[in-house]
């Protein structure tokens, strides 16, 4: 999230003369927020963020973080906002954890068994 532009009092004041309505000034000050914000990092090829994979195959996003973290899913890259997983191999191990419902953690290591043997 980016962090807000502070304005003086002054400015704010200009914005109010400016503006016909209260509306029409936040969106004035939202638009010198937006003007300050960097893009996000393009993703690498074949990776996919926690968050779109989350919402994309509805698995929560802290088991997503433990497949990462205990190596069931390879980690593309990681910075301070988000981690980038490899997606073929994601939808491998989700295609595991859902062919056994009741069992999903021990089929994944199954499945991340199988795979390194």
């Amino acid at each position: 999230m980016a962090k807000p532009k502070i304005i003086s009092v002054d400015e704010l004041y200009k914005l109010a003369e400016n503006s016909n309505s209260v509306a029409e000034m936040v969106d004035r000050v939202e638009q010198l927020n937006r003007r300050d914000r960097t893009p996000p990092p393009p993703a690498p090829e074949g990776g996919i963020t926690l968050s779109e994979a989350q919402r994309l195959y509805g698995i929560s996003h802290s088991t997503l973080s433990r497949w990462a973290s205990s190596g069931y899913v390879r980690v593309i890259r990681k910075d301070k906002w988000q981690t980038w997983l490899d997606e073929e191999q994601l939808k491998e191990v989700i295609k595991a954890y859902r062919k056994d419902p009741g069992k999903g953690k021990w089929t994944v290591k199954q499945k991340v068994s199988q795979a390194a043997a």
